[in-house]
């Protein structure tokens, strides 16, 4: 086994290992992102702590292929997430981020597994900040990944890409409700534009028969060194309560399934949200959003 060592001025550490005499990668990766943290109040009070994540969430994961010829190769991504100032895990498990296995074809990816979803995997063309840091969208109710996930990603024709997800949630409710995603985007050199849909489907029976739904259209320019996007979301995946009505997702952010008894899946909302960006230099970003729920 060769292994070949590489490192980031982004405090990650990477190495990618190929067996001799065989078309197999395994790439260990990761990300270490730790910040310093003041905070003070109104009353007086303070903070001064070590936190994680002020970019990204540290993770570190493992990814390989296998080609066994004829256009096809086998595939899998194991990814967790940790706290990188105390060592601990971030999630429920050592791969809770993702765990998939998936075999590439010439008529298209095909994967099962824990995965990341559409409205996760497409953030770079809905915001400038890759739907994160303050981000409407990011902020209301966005489901990211799931468990048991069935995924088909067709191969790009005519500068379009389609992609559908079926997650079969092991819930003890019901028939176990499904969620799908489907997904349809066109992408050149300086446009992207798609549209995205995700259905959470209630269990047989349920008190409130009704999806999650949640649907964007969103499209980017690039133009010299800038780029503007524009994005939109209907969606009835907010919970509200007294004190706010963006209190939680019904469908969470990492797993879960439609439960069929929220009230709050007759309230449907919708943000209209446009960005901008500007690379002074190769190094250096300038952007900004704002939008209207």
């Amino acid at each position: 086994m060769k292994r070949i060592p590489r490192t980031s001025l982004a405090a990650a550490l990477a190495f990618t290992a190929t067996i001799a005499g065989a078309q197999t990668t395994l790439t260990l990766s990761g990300n270490l992102d730790l910040y310093g943290n003041y905070m003070r109040s109104s009353s007086g009070s303070h903070i001064v702590a070590l936190d994680d994540g002020a970019v990204q969430r540290s993770r570190w994961g493992l990814r390989g292929t296998e080609d066994i010829g004829a256009g096809y190769l086998v595939k899998f991504q194991l990814e967790g997430g940790i706290h990188a100032d105390t060592g601990g895990l971030a999630g429920s498990g050592l791969f809770d981020r993702q765990s998939w296995l998936g075999l590439s074809t010439p008529y298209g990816e095909f994967r099962v597994g824990r995965q990341n979803g559409l409205i996760f995997t497409h953030g770079d063309h809905v915001d400038f900040t890759g739907r994160t840091l303050g981000s409407l969208i990011n902020s209301s109710g966005l489901p990211a990944r799931f468990d048991n996930d069935v995924a088909y990603f067709s191969p790009r024709l005519r500068r379009m890409q389609f992609e559908a997800h079926v997650a079969l949630p092991e819930s003890p409710a019901g028939n176990h409700p499904l969620v799908l995603q489907a997904n349809l985007e066109y992408a050149d050199d300086a446009i992207v534009a798609g549209i995205m849909t995700l259905h959470a489907l209630p269990p047989t029976h349920a008190a409130i028969d009704k999806d999650v739904e949640y649907d964007n259209v969103y499209a980017s320019w690039k133009y010299g060194r800038g780029t503007v996007y524009l994005a939109f979301v209907h969606s009835n995946n907010i919970t509200a309560n007294a004190a706010s009505n963006t209190a939680g997702a019904i469908v969470p952010g990492a797993g879960g399934y439609n439960a069929g008894t929220s009230p709050d899946l007759d309230h449907f909302y919708d943000i209209w949200q446009v960005s901008a960006d500007y690379k002074l230099t190769s190094q250096l970003r300038v952007g900004a959003h704002g939008g209207s729920i």
